[in-house]
């Protein structure tokens, strides 16, 4: 099964631009496909950041697939392809 990173994105206007920023960037080492990886890592996000639902922390969510090569004397490189960004309103992020 492919890996997959899953980044947690904040989007922050300032002075007329749109800065976006990372909070957390999760691995998910396999994952029969990207929206199973997703929803592993909102999990995961949800835990360590001590919240019940990621959106407090994040406005979207970008995933990658990824391969890792874990071989005896390999260094862990990996490279991937960006496979889709999950957007979350923003009424939704202010309510708890």
């Amino acid at each position: 099964m492919p890996g997959y990173r899953v980044c947690f994105i904040n989007e922050i206007p300032r002075n007329d631009k749109l800065f976006r920023c990372c909070q957390r960037s999760l691995m998910i080492r396999s994952a029969p496909d990207a929206e199973r990886a997703v929803e592993a890592a909102k999990q995961q996000f949800a835990k360590l950041e001590r919240i019940h639902d990621w959106k407090i922390h994040a406005a979207l969510i970008e995933v990658e697939q990824i391969e890792c090569e874990t071989g005896p004397g390999s260094d862990r490189r990996s490279s991937g392809r960006r496979l889709s960004q999950e957007k979350c309103p923003l009424q939704d992020r202010t309510r708890s």
